[in-house]
């Protein structure tokens, strides 16, 4: 089922089952726990409805808020970062928005202050997402569509369902592409190395024309019936994904019917086990890389029970974000989120601070917050990390999107 039918319907549920593991005693965040409270942002217009992500643009105070209808809103902060202004706006052209699909993610190129390329990874229809470039130009919103460049076409055909699509998308310090696709709901199809759905890929994109190259490091470059795009598999719907500043991708995966994932991978070919496995391997785990936490769809795990806030359903979509990078200029956090990345659930609202130790295990794992239907996360030029709510005109209780700044509750 699809994250939009879990919103719907409910069919997507349950508290987190994730860390049962107890943080290590000498692994507690320096200068105490951290908590969030979040200031508005107010938006000069009003928030869109359906906000999927937001992103800053490189080297300003500048940022973008996609909505799942394909427009993009181009704002600058305004000063003392309670309010911004909507400078202008544009679509992305050729995007469907059945069920699960829309506009979803945005990537600036590293080379951005020199060659204005942006990344958006969109659904062209039912059956296929796909990722494109485009040349972003405030002085001319209206060339932005028009200077979209195919880079990369994921999915089958054969695809019965409008859900399980690309997820989030990212640069590596190298200048490689990572993006997330989901299983199309065709089972199995996560365990086929011959496909990128149900996986992670790293590419890195023609600056010029159109297509890519898949990166020469990957783990499956020349080995015959494997996609040399593929770094990892197993995934069902991975929605959400962050790059850590030790090279880590957090992923967070959707679950079926028993478990919310968050799996970490080094591009190595990892396999999570998707339609072999939902949470914790039990049997036949031979190859299978279990997740670093998980969660369930009853209210009684030890994530719902420290949020006082937690609403009280059985809905359950994972999320992760939040990385904080050391190079940063102005520490808003005091320390206190370094080498930790932010995870949450998008239904039951509470969010964890949790870090990993050198061996990739869980090693801090700390209720740091309440936010209902987050979306992203970006780290501002100001230090502060921000958050992206989906909003949302169905009837469940989601409010409308929004832009929300994380201020620590002690500060």
């Amino acid at each position: 089922m699809s994250i939009r039918a879990c919103l719907i319907a409910g069919l997507i549920g349950g508290p987190i089952g994730c860390g049962d593991r107890a943080p290590a005693p000498d692994a507690a965040t320096p200068g105490g726990p951290l908590g969030f409270r979040f200031e508005p942002i107010a938006l000069g217009d009003g928030a869109p409805l359906a906000i999927t992500e937001l992103a800053f643009v490189p080297g300003s105070a500048d940022f973008v808020v996609l909505n799942k209808t394909h427009t993009v809103t181009h704002y600058r902060m305004d000063a003392g970062g309670v309010s911004a202004t909507k400078l202008g706006s544009f679509e992305v052209p050729g995007v469907d928005e059945t069920a699960d699909c829309g506009l979803l993610s945005v990537a600036f190129d590293p080379d951005f202050a020199a060659n204005r390329l942006v990344y958006f990874a969109s659904y062209e229809s039912p059956t296929h997402s796909r990722i494109t470039r485009h040349e972003f130009d405030p002085a001319d919103y209206g060339s932005v569509a028009s200077t979209a460049t195919l880079v990369i076409r994921v999915g089958r055909d054969d695809a019965q369902e409008a859900w399980h699509n690309v997820g989030s998308m990212g640069f590596d310090p190298d200048g490689n592409l990572w993006a997330l696709f989901g299983d199309k709901v065709a089972p199995g199809t996560s365990q086929d190395l011959t496909t990128a759905l149900g996986k992670v890929i790293r590419i890195v994109p023609d600056r010029i024309g159109a297509g890519y190259a898949p990166t020469p490091t990957n783990p499956f470059i020349g080995i015959s019936d494997r996609d040399p795009d593929v770094t990892a598999i197993g995934l069902r719907s991975p929605w959400r994904g962050t790059l850590d500043d030790q090279g880590r991708l957090w992923i967070g995966d959707v679950g079926d019917s028993k478990f919310e994932e968050v799996n970490v991978s080094r591009f190595g070919g990892e396999n999570f086990g998707n339609s072999l496995a939902e949470g914790p391997c039990t049997a036949g785990c031979d190859g299978l890389s279990d997740p670093i936490t998980w969660w369930g769809r009853t209210n009684d795990h030890r994530y719902a029970q420290e949020d006082p806030q937690a609403v009280p359903t059985t809905r359950r979509v994972v999320w992760v974000g939040g990385a904080y990078p050391r190079s940063i200029t102005t520490d808003r956090y005091g320390g206190r989120m370094f080498d930790r990345v932010l995870v949450g659930d998008f239904a039951g609202g509470w969010i964890r601070l949790v870090g990993l130790d050198a061996a990739d295990r869980v090693a801090v794992d700390e209720p740091a917050g309440h936010l209902e239907a987050a979306s992203s996360w970006a780290v501002g030029p100001d230090g502060y990390l921000y958050a992206s709510t989906y909003g949302s005109a169905l009837a469940w209780p989601y409010k409308a999107g929004s832009v929300v700044r994380a201020v620590a509750t002690d500060e």
